[in-house]
C-alpha cells in the first residue's frame, strides 16, 4: 500500500482525509482499484439545507464552548476579538485575521514582517493548521483557544492597540484534503464502517455481502456520505464549506488575508519543490509537459462530468476515477484562486477578505505600500520607521529537502508558460472580477531580480 501513487499523503489517508488506521487503510487502498464508484447526489438528500445546523453537528466543540453560531460574547473594549470565561472570568482571544497563504506564493516571509509590529499579540504557535485538520492531529476548538492564551495575556497588556493573527499556508485553497474538519463526519463514518465490514460486525446478510471487496468499498462510501451533514453539493453561499464554518466560529469580526502568485509561476515552483512530481514525471521542461498533458486531461474530464468549481473543491471525493488520478491535481488546483475567493467573498464580504499579489509584494519599488496598505487594513499603525524594520530583514530561508531543485520561474519555456497562461485564464479573469482590480488578470510573467542582483525565489 505504501506505494500506492494515487494518495495525497501517507498511505493511512482516503480521499485525502486523515485517518490513522494503519494495516486497515492500507487493505482500503489495496482494494479501491476494484471499485469504480462515483458521487451520487441522492447520498446528500437527507443532509440539512441550513448552514447553522450543519456547522452545529460538523463541529459540536465549536459551538458547545462559544454557545452560539455568530461567534463569541466578545467585549468590546477589545480592539482585537477576544472575550471573558463566563466560568473562569479568563481573557479569552480569537485570532483578528488570519493569513491564508498560498503555498509557494511568500506567506510565510509575509507573515514574519507583520510580527515584527509591536502591535503583533502572536499566540504560542502562529503556524497552527486547525481549520485544515482535524482533532486528532491539531486538537479541538478548547485547544486551539488555549493556544491564543499567550496572544491574550498581551490584549490583556495592550487593549486597545493589540493584534493577534494566525497564519495558515493550506486555508486559502481548502480543497478535499484540507477540508477534514468540515467533513470529519465523513471519515469517522468511513472508517467505522469499514472497521465493521472488516471484522463482521454488521448484521448478517450485510456481513455475507462485505466479504465482496468492491462491495465493501461502495457500501461504506455511500454510508460515508450520508452521514456526513456536510457533503451536499451547493453553489457559493449554499454548500457548507470552511468559510462558512469559520464564520459561525468566529462571527462577523473574521477577517483573511492571502498572497496570490502567477498561478503558472507558482505550479512551476510547486513541480520542482515536491519531489515525488520530477520523481513521477521526470525533472525540468519534458517533465512539466508531461505532468501537464496528464493531470489537465484529467481535470478536463472532470469538468466536464461535475463542472469546474466542484472538481477544484472536492475532485477525489467525486469518484473513483478522480480519486486514482497521481496527487488528485493537487498542485494544479492550487493555482484555481477565483473558485476558493469567491467562497471567501460570500460568507466573510470583500472588506473581510484582502488578496494581494506577491509579485507587488516582493518587488522592491512597491512592497513597502503592499505592507502599509496591510497594516493599515488589519488595524496595525504603520509609520516609516516600522516599515523600514519590517523591509530591511532577509526572508528567512527555508531547509532544502534532499534532491529538491529550486527552479527560477523565469527558466520556464515560453511554450509551458503559454500553456499554463491559457489553462489558468478564466480563473484569473473571474478572480479580477471578484476584486474588481484587472491586475489579476494580467500577472506579471516573472519576478526581476533583487537589487542586489540576486535571483529571488518564491518558496
Amino acid at each position: 500500500a505504501a506505494g500506492l501513487h494515487r494518495l495525497p499523503l501517507p498511505p493511512s489517508t482516503f480521499c485525502g482525509l486523515s485517518m490513522p488506521l494503519g494495516p486497515a487503510v492500507c487493505a482500503l487502498c489495496a482494494t479501491l482499484v476494484l471499485s469504480l464508484w462515483e458521487y451520487n447526489p441522492e447520498w446528500s438528500s437527507r443532509a440539512p439545507s441550513d448552514l447553522d445546523t450543519i456547522a452545529r453537528q460538523v463541529a459540536p466543540d465549536i459551538f458547545e464552548l462559544t454557545g452560539s453560531v455568530t461567534g463569541p460574547p466578545y467585549n468590546e473594549s477589545y480592539h482585537n476579538p477576544c472575550w471573558h470565561d463566563a466560568v473562569t472570568h479568563r481573557l479569552r482571544c480569537l485570532p483578528s485575521f488570519y493569513v491564508l497563504g498560498g503555498f509557494q506564493c511568500g506567506a510565510v516571509d509575509f507573515a514574519r514582517r507583520l510580527m515584527l509590529s509591536p502591535q503583533a499579540a502572536m499566540p504560542k504557535s502562529p503556524w497552527h493548521a486547525f481549520w485544515t485538520s482535524e482533532n486528532g492531529y491539531s486538537g479541538d476548538f478548547t485547544t486551539f483557544i488555549k493556544v491564543m492564551d499567550k496572544a491574550a495575556a498581551a490584549v490583556a497588556k495592550h487593549p486597545h492597540d493589540a493584534v493577534s493573527f494566525v497564519a495558515n499556508q493550506a486555508a486559502l485553497i481548502f480543497s478535499w484534503a484540507e477540508h477534514i474538519r468540515v467533513h470529519v463526519r465523513f471519515k469517522d463514518a468511513f472508517v467505522d464502517c469499514w472497521k465493521k465490514c472488516r471484522k463482521e460486525l454488521l448484521p448478517v446478510e450485510l456481513s455475507a455481502r462485505c466479504k465482496d471487496k468492491k462491495y465493501k468499498v461502495d457500501h461504506c462510501v455511500k454510508l460515508a456520505f450520508e452521514s456526513d451533514p456536510a457533503s451536499a453539493l451547493g453553489r457559493p453561499g449554499e454548500e457548507f464549506t470552511l468559510p462558512q464554518l469559520m464564520l459561525r466560529a468566529h462571527g462577523p469580526r473574521l477577517r483573511v488575508m492571502a498572497l496570490v502568485r502567477n498561478p503558472a509561476d507558482r505550479l512551476w515552483s510547486a513541480f520542482h519543490y515536491y519531489a515525488q512530481f520530477t520523481g513521477k514525471y521526470g525533472d525540468g521542461p519534458e517533465g512539466m509537459s508531461a505532468y501537464l498533458e496528464e493531470q489537465g486531461a484529467h481535470f478536463h474530464t472532470c469538468q466536464a462530468r461535475w463542472g469546474r468549481r466542484q472538481c477544484a473543491m472536492r475532485f477525489e471525493a467525486l469518484g473513483q476515477e478522480q480519486q486514482e488520478v497521481f496527487y488528485h491535481c493537487d498542485q494544479l488546483i492550487k493555482g484555481m484562486y477565483s473558485v476558493f475567493v469567491e467562497e471567501w467573498i460570500t460568507a466573510l464580504t470583500r472588506d473581510h477578505v484582502r488578496i494581494i499579489r506577491s509579485e507587488d509584494y516582493f518587488e522592491p519599488t512597491t512592497q513597502r505600500e503592499v505592507l502599509r496598505g496591510a497594516l493599515a487594513w488589519a488595524g496595525m499603525l504603520a509609520d516609516d520607521d516600522l516599515l523600514d524594520t519590517m523591509i530591511k530583514p532577509k526572508p528567512k530561508p527555508r531547509r532544502t529537502k534532499p534532491g529538491v531543485q529550486r527552479v527560477a520561474s523565469w527558466q520556464m519555456p515560453s511554450n509551458i508558460r503559454a500553456q499554463l497562461s491559457a489553462f489558468y485564464q478564466p480563473f484569473n479573469e473571474e478572480l479580477a472580477k471578484l476584486l474588481g482590480d484587472e491586475t489579476f488578470a494580467d500577472w506579471p510573467v516573472h519576478h526581476p531580480a533583487t537589487p542586489q542582483g540576486q535571483k529571488h525565489r518564491i518558496l
